[in-house]
């Protein structure tokens, strides 16, 4: 708030006119410093999102690399391209939406009140649940998978689908 305050600080503007002027650079208009405001209340959310774009990064990196390791073959002949896995990532989306509209939005209407069921802190807050949710199964088919090929054994490609 001390940014948009007008100082009363005067400087001169040139020695031969012996006018003052005030100094610009000093003050901000209230519009700028609210926007400031604004984008800094952000910031805490945005940092908790920090969660989400690393379990998407895992998404397609890692698990690419866990498909590659595990068996793909689907029938005699047919081999699942281990990038192709991200398929499971657009289907879970077509599936959970119509579930929430359809479900859970009512419900949470019903409990809470509030018209759009959920607010949007809430729906972050389900979402990083479910992006950690997510990354504890990945770290535990990981575990299982390393186990399983020591001993020799080859795993489905379809093991590593929940972190999807």
């Amino acid at each position: 708030d001390q940014a948009a305050i007008v100082e009363v600080e005067l400087e001169p503007s040139s020695p031969s006119s012996g006018k003052k002027k005030r100094k610009k650079w000093a003050v901000c208009t209230v519009t700028e410093v609210e926007e400031v405001k604004q984008v800094v209340r952000m910031l805490p959310t945005w940092a908790t999102t920090i969660i989400f774009w690393t379990v998407y990064a895992q998404m397609t990196t890692f698990s690419v690399s866990q498909a590659q390791a595990l068996d793909r073959r689907l029938g005699p002949s047919f081999v699942i391209p281990a990038g192709s896995l991200t398929v499971f990532f657009v289907g879970s989306i077509l599936l959970t939406v119509p579930i929430y509209d359809r479900l859970i939005a009512p419900l949470a209407r019903r409990l809470t009140g509030n018209p759009q069921g959920l607010s949007p802190l809430q729906r972050i807050f389900v979402g990083l649940f479910l992006s950690i949710l997510a990354m504890v199964v990945a770290g535990l088919t990981e575990r299982h998978r390393l186990s399983a090929s020591t001993a020799g054994v080859q795993l489905s490609v379809f093991l590593i689908v929940p972190q999807f």
